[in-house]
């Protein structure tokens, strides 16, 4: 039994519960909800959220001042790298 396997008897004990009442469809479509909430609530806790914001800020105005740039090309390359 692996780790992912872990929760299984739970899961068929409640998909047993369910399968005398409800079509094969609705618990397909309720169990890809369930795995969908649970995954980005997962993914909520784990990445930072506060640095990915900061970082999609630098890039709005890392690419406001690429389309307003009017100089050299040499100069305009640091902000191209930085992009």
């Amino acid at each position: 039994m692996g780790v992912f396997d872990v929760a299984s008897p739970l899961f068929a004990w409640v998909d047993g519960l369910m399968s005398p009442w409800l079509p094969d469809v609705v618990r397909l479509v309720l169990w890809a909800v369930v795995a969908g909430v649970v995954s980005m609530a997962l993914y909520r806790l784990a990445s930072n959220q506060a640095k990915l914001a900061a970082i999609k800020a630098e890039m709005a105005t890392l690419r406001q001042q690429l389309a307003t740039f009017d100089g050299p090309f040499s100069e305009m390359w640091s902000l191209t790298v930085r992009n």
